[in-house]
């Protein structure tokens, strides 16, 4: 009796003990998305604009972790975090708490179409953390800063709100590009 009471309770602590990880790991990305957000805002002081995310300044969407790319995390094929990383000068741009293959935890996003005067940057969290809901931003399991979220979700209604690059309609769009 004295083994399956301890075995229960054992199988409760571990239950809540992962809970409050994955609280953790949201905490750390939150905190990272503002450290980005000083960063971004130091850039524009200097330079007038935000940095572009393509080197080519054009429209590009910009994801983080393309793990599924045999490449070093954070440098997949359709990947400009690498980019802002060279580009932001202030800041080493964080990993990911935890890196699953195929799975986005941090996006970034800015313009040619307004000359990189707005951008969007979001932590996706594991958790129904209340700044991912009180933020403004298309997500409700992202934690979004920058012009561009609150912009498309002001402006627009259904998918059109959503501010990055993503399947609609069998393919690969803009949603919300700004400057309409």
């Amino acid at each position: 009796m004295v083994i399956a009471v301890i075995g229960l309770l054992s199988s409760i602590v571990l239950v809540s003990l992962q809970g409050a990880r994955a609280k953790a790991r949201d905490a750390k990305r939150i905190s990272d998305i503002k450290q980005i957000q000083l960063a971004l805002e130091l850039f524009y002081n200097e330079y007038g604009h935000y940095p572009p995310a393509d080197k080519s300044a054009k429209l590009q969407h910009s994801l983080s972790y393309d793990t599924s790319s045999t490449k070093t995390p954070g440098c997949g094929h359709c990947d400009r975090w690498c980019i802002l990383d060279n580009e932001l000068p202030y800041i080493t741009l964080p990993n990911d708490p935890v890196l699953i293959p195929g799975q986005l935890y941090y996006a970034y996003f800015s313009s040619s179409a307004d000359d990189f005067q707005t951008y969007g940057l979001a932590a996706f969290l594991e958790t129904d953390h209340p700044a991912a809901l009180n933020d403004g931003g298309y997500y409700d399991n992202a934690f979004e800063v920058g012009q561009r979220p609150i912009y498309c979700m002001n402006k627009y209604t259904g998918l059109n709100r959503n501010w990055l690059w993503r399947p609609t309609g069998g393919s690969w769009n803009w949603i919300c590009d700004g400057g309409n």
